[in-house]
């Protein structure tokens, strides 16, 4: 029994180590963030201040604006703004609103077209 419990852990622990190593290799990280809806359909993801515009847009279905994510993407995106990132997973952390979008992000959003300004 001991035994059994022992290769389940080591297989376990080389199964993780592997799936790590494959992303640090393809240099996918995990990112926090908050989910925005542009004026045009496309989903947006506010990491760390900088938006994102992201695809698929099917990953993101069904989501609200200001709902939190966390989001696996490629660490090399477009150096346009809203920057461009490909979402391999993402996962919804909770529920939000656009307060916990900065002010100044969504002011600059608003001003490049992306969102609509809050009559």
């Amino acid at each position: 029994m001991k035994r059994k419990l022992l290769i389940t852990a080591s297989a376990v622990i080389c199964v993780l180590l592997v799936g790590a190593a494959a992303l640090e290799i393809l240099h996918i990280a995990p990112h926090t963030g908050v989910y925005l809806s542009a004026a045009n359909g496309e989903p947006l993801v506010v990491v760390d201040r900088t938006p994102f515009v992201v695809s698929p847009k099917s990953h993101f279905d069904g989501l609200q604006d200001g709902d939190k994510l966390l989001v696996f993407f490629r660490g090399t995106t477009a150096t346009s703004c809203p920057a461009e990132a490909r979402v391999y997973v993402r996962f919804k952390l909770g529920k939000g609103d656009l307060s916990d979008i900065p002010e100044s992000v969504r002011n600059e959003l608003e001003q490049l077209g992306w969102i609509s300004s809050p009559d």
